[in-house]
């Protein structure tokens, strides 16, 4: 029974996307992750008999003891080439730096933000002036063929893993306020 889990008390309705509504379709068990149920993942990991964890656009850091219930790891995909633009938001600042080059990695999951071992990784071009709607569906090809070679490598156990931790961000991909001025638009 996974209702304790993902009952309408812990997710508000609003919240309630997609892959809840897929989910509880297929009679698949889903943990739906909120600041107050935080301390409640580990025990779906467990009850669920899951191996790896597979993360892709989430709001909050795992923290243990949920990094360390699966047997093998939490991983996670992150649309820059870490250590650069670490944090919540790296499309808007690889716009915002009229960077050239983007990419894909994909990591383990360690307490810190996005920080962990990469697994594997690869670049995207960013023509200057690209639609986000058209380069994001690019990001997500690319990051879903890597994702599953990293699912792949780690099942045969011979995983590449690059630390990072110690390499220095350029730029924090920090979150923008919306009264925030990052643009001079009277002297642009």
């Amino acid at each position: 029974d996974t209702g304790r889990y993902n009952d309408a008390v812990t997710a508000p309705r609003r919240r309630r996307n997609r892959l809840w509504r897929i989910a509880r379709r297929q009679r698949l068990p889903f943990f739906f992750l909120t600041p107050r149920n935080h301390g409640d993942l580990a025990s779906f990991i467990h009850d669920q008999a899951i191996d790896l964890v597979c993360v892709a656009a989430m709001s909050e850091l795992l923290k243990e003891p949920a990094l360390s219930a699966p047997p093998l790891g939490a991983i996670n995909f992150h649309p820059s080439l870490l250590p650069a633009n670490r944090g919540p938001n790296p499309w808007f600042w690889q716009y915002y730096d009229k960077s050239l080059e983007g990419g894909v990695s994909i990591f383990f999951l360690d307490p810190g933000e996005d920080t962990g071992d990469i697994i594997v990784q690869e670049a995207i071009p960013i023509p200057l002036g690209i639609p986000f709607t058209e380069l994001q569906p690019q990001y997500l090809r690319v990051g879903g063929i890597l994702f599953c070679q990293a699912i792949d490598a780690i099942a045969a156990g011979h995983c590449p893993r690059a630390p990072q931790r110690h390499l220095s961000c350029p730029r924090r991909a920090r979150g923008v306020a919306r009264d925030e001025k990052l643009i001079d638009w009277a002297g642009w």
